[in-house]
């Protein structure tokens, strides 16, 4: 078979396929005839675009390897630093309830169980008590948490805020909920930084009681189940709330309840133990119910019959069956509350539908017990 010769004459079979080959480079001008210069010039060809295709990759897997780099910054930080997930302290909202007109007094709040308000009175003259009198007399309350114990709807929250008006205290709600997180370690976290800013708020106001509820408590008051990350979590969340809690005890002015719908025999005895009081809120009676009823429509009395609560003395056997199917049916303070709002929101619709003027506007008992019956119907303390 004859060799194939280009334009310098070179032997096809001498040629080094791994040699770079460039007609550019060694000044030779291709002869597009000639079959030996047409492979030289295909194979340069192919150099060229395989070159592109190298620099592409490395460009490419050069980005590849930057994100990569990235994101194991972004883990590393919010394993040290928190996930994004932090509650914002700065956007904790206090309130100031000593002069909250919606609140009743104390003394007077009647919608409260008697043996609850009793104790609660206790713990306001207490607070008013100078420490020349407790010396004198030798009484040491140490500023410790108090847990407060009860089925949902029986007043827990209300009760907190009666008393945060009974001292003159600014207010702080907080559901334990909102300060836990599904990233691991995020929640003890949000119990530090939550903590620091409600001390640094009472460090700065050494006058004004602070009143903080913890609700929806119940993950830090139950047993820990044994083993699983789930445990871990838990126990890293409970270990930094009672360490914050050891850090607010040392504030008389900071008053702290956490409330939980567990019963005390379900809860972790040690942990009641740390936080030093706890106190059961039973559920409402007939009467107590009848008092949480008024309170709800103290608004409402112009519209109530011959007004000023005259509507009970009207219908007082249909309210009292009224109160006596809420009570039967475990209702509390909480499904009064959403009953009145039900009922109002009803007698509004009838006044739209009949065009009643505003003068005219009448409540009835019927509005209540249509409320009760959707209420049965729904999810919560009433069951049908």
């Amino acid at each position: 078979m004859n060799e194939v010769q280009g334009v310098n004459k070179i032997p096809l079979k001498s040629i080094n396929y791994q040699t770079n080959l460039n007609f550019r480079a060694a000044e030779i001008k291709p002869n597009d005839t000639d079959p030996y210069d047409k492979f030289i010039k295909e194979q340069e060809k192919a150099q060229k675009k395989a070159k592109r295709k190298s620099t592409a990759m490395t460009t490419l897997q050069v980005a590849s390897l930057l994100g990569m780099i990235g994101m194991a910054g972004v883990i590393i930080w919010q394993y040290f630093h928190g996930s994004g997930q932090a509650i914002k302290t700065s956007k904790l909202l206090f309130e100031d309830l000593s002069k909250d007109t919606s609140l009743p007094d104390l003394a007077t709040a009647k919608s409260i169980d008697e043996g609850v308000r009793k104790r609660i009175m206790q713990m306001v003259n207490a607070d008013n008590m100078s420490q020349e009198i407790k010396d004198k007399i030798g009484l040491d309350i140490p500023p410790k948490a108090m847990a407060l114990l009860g089925d949902s709807g029986v007043g827990k929250t209300f009760i907190t805020r009666v008393y945060a008006k009974a001292i003159k205290a600014d207010y702080l709600l907080t559901k334990f909920t909102d300060i836990t997180s599904i990233y691991e370690g995020e929640a003890s976290q949000n119990v530090v930084r939550l903590g620091k800013a409600i001390i640094k708020r009472v460090q700065k106001n050494p006058k004004k009681p602070l009143v903080w509820l913890i609700d929806e408590a119940d993950p830090l008051m139950k047993p820990l189940n044994s083993g699983g990350s789930n445990s871990n979590t838990a126990e890293q969340i409970r270990s930094a709330m009672l360490k914050t809690l050891e850090e607010t005890n040392k504030y008389p002015n900071l008053k702290v309840f956490i409330a939980t719908n567990q019963q005390i025999e379900l809860l972790d005895q040690a942990t009641l133990r740390r936080l030093g009081q706890n106190y059961k809120i039973p559920k409402p009676n007939e009467e107590v119910l009848m008092e949480s009823l008024k309170f709800q429509l103290r608004k409402s009395k112009d519209i109530l019959k011959n007004g000023d609560f005259d509507f009970y003395r009207d219908q007082e056997k249909e309210i009292a069956e009224f109160i006596k199917n809420v009570y039967e049916k475990g209702g509390a303070h909480g499904d009064i509350e959403t009953i009145v709002k039900s009922a109002l929101t009803k007698c509004g619709e009838d006044v739209m539908k009949n065009n009643t003027p505003i003068n005219e506007i009448k409540f009835d008992i019927k509005y209540l017990n249509e409320a009760l019956d959707e209420k049965g119907k729904m999810a919560g303390a009433i069951a049908a």
